[in-house]
């Protein structure tokens, strides 16, 4: 950052760190750049505010968004994107650690990162007995995770009742973990951090 800049940093700016952009219909639409993007984006390196693109699609991959924002003209580093399939993976990883092959009703791409992931994805065989159901829904962007009873099956489970309430949870941006992933971006100390850099990147 400049000293120029810097000395000149709108107080109301001072205490942000990281800020977290929605992309299409927010810096883009379709394969539109708005034209206040690129300044924008240039802004805030130069004040040294870091920012990371956020989206509750889950039917493209990192690699897919990444390629896009290129072909936009964005030089875009991986880690400055968070999506609800990553939201997803960390939610299975935090309360179910125990699951370890699914059955995934959504595009190849979120597949693929599953599989990235380290989950084994069974096919759309009725054989298969999974040990989640990950549905990913390209209307309401969103991802619900199904688990099995103890003993018994996902698949039955989500045939049963298409929405269990017991067992599926809606999956988009936690307002934890992407406050925990802000946070680490942001220079916090960690997940269990609740103060450092971290803390003024998202409502409590």
């Amino acid at each position: 950052m400049s000293a120029s800049i810097s000395q000149h940093k709108p107080l109301a700016l001072r205490d942000i760190r990281h800020v977290a952009l929605d992309m299409d219909g927010t810096i883009y639409r379709g394969t539109t750049l708005f034209r206040t993007t690129a300044p924008f984006l240039s802004l805030l390196s130069d004040l040294g505010i870091g920012f990371t693109f956020i989206t509750n699609n889950p039917s493209k991959s990192v690699p897919d968004y990444l390629k896009h924002l290129a072909q936009l003209g964005l030089s875009i580093s991986e880690n400055q994107i968070y999506t609800s399939t990553q939201a997803t993976i960390e939610y299975l990883r935090e309360q179910w650690p125990e699951v370890g092959s699914l059955f995934i009703l959504g595009t190849p791409s979120m597949c693929q990162e599953f599989q990235a992931a380290g989950f084994a994805l069974l096919p759309d065989d009725a054989s298969a007995d999974p040990d989640a159901v990950v549905v990913a829904s390209i209307r309401l962007s969103a991802t619900t995770v199904c688990v099995g009873p103890p003993g018994g099956s996902a698949k039955e489970n989500l045939s049963s009742r298409p929405i269990p309430t017991w067992s599926a949870r809606p999956i988009t941006h936690s307002a934890r973990r992407l406050r925990r992933h802000l946070r680490c971006l942001a220079g916090g100390n960690g997940p269990s951090s609740n103060g450092g850099a971290g803390k003024n990147l998202i409502p409590r």
